[in-house]
């Protein structure tokens, strides 16, 4: 719809994301590995020996590195969100027509994995390529963002490798099972709030409180035992205070479709 809306303007409306994913991505320490067209694939490091990593320092380097993927995405989501160019470009009148209310926004899959590293391309340009199911594990996750309604959806080998002080501002969303990995996978995003923060986290928290979360994890409890009546009775009371939480509303619908509401 944008292509068809912008025409060669489309180029100049995803620049200006690229410009503020690229920029933010390489002040937090990751560089880009690929442009899928309406995608953009980018990478941290965390291999043995990177950023001086020896002994017990180095979970604690690791850590920082995942704080800097997360801290990343949301300079990303912040920054196009507020943008004029943008909020122009979303306004067009064609395009609100098809899509009433669109704004532009970016989607985000954090997972971390073993990947083989190489280089594509010619003498012009050469690219840095990753090759790994791992990769295609974010690829997922950005994808399964729409169904949960969230902006960051990251695995829990992701979500493990964060600090605690950040770990604290995630919630746990699902659990999955698939085909491809013998063990569930937990799914988290970015929604609680925490007092003992970074200085980014503590001035760009999100809108959830703690004790919503609390509510929320116990709702999750339930529906992963089995319990699914009383999970349904929790994430309504979760909607009542935020009636647009999408993993509320992905398991609500879950259950329904299994005639179990």
């Amino acid at each position: 719809d944008c292509t068809e809306c912008f025409q060669a303007e489309v180029l100049v409306f995803m620049n200006r994301i690229a410009d503020f994913a690229h920029v933010s991505v390489h002040e937090n320490h990751g560089h880009a590995t690929m442009n899928l067209g309406d995608a953009f694939q980018f990478a941290w490091l965390l291999h043995e020996g990177q950023y001086g990593m020896k002994g017990e320092s180095a979970s604690e380097q690791k850590a920082m590195v995942a704080d800097c993927a997360l801290r990343a995405m949301l300079r990303v989501i912040l920054e196009t969100s507020c943008d004029a160019f943008l909020m122009r470009m979303s306004a067009h009148p064609e395009l609100q027509k098809r899509m009433k209310g669109y704004v532009a926004s970016s989607g985000f899959g954090l997972h971390s994995g073993w990947a083989i590293q190489g280089a594509i391309g010619s003498e012009s340009k050469i690219d840095t390529i990753y090759l790994s199911s791992h990769v295609k594990w974010a690829e997922r996750l950005e994808s399964a963002t729409k169904h949960y309604g969230v902006l960051i959806l990251m695995s829990d080998s992701h979500y493990d490798l964060l600090s605690p002080r950040v770990q604290a501002l995630c919630r746990r969303v699902d659990r999955i099972k698939v085909m491809d990995n013998a063990a569930p996978i937990d799914l988290y995003t970015y929604g609680g709030k925490s007092g003992n923060a970074s200085d980014f986290f503590t001035a760009f928290p999100p809108k959830t409180s703690a004790k919503w979360r609390a509510s929320f994890a116990t709702a999750l409890t339930y529906f992963l035992d089995g319990e699914w009546e009383a999970a349904q009775a929790c994430l309504e009371e979760c909607l009542a205070v935020h009636k647009d939480d999408g993993p509320s509303k992905a398991i609500l619908r879950y259950m329904a479709d299994l005639n179990h509401d």
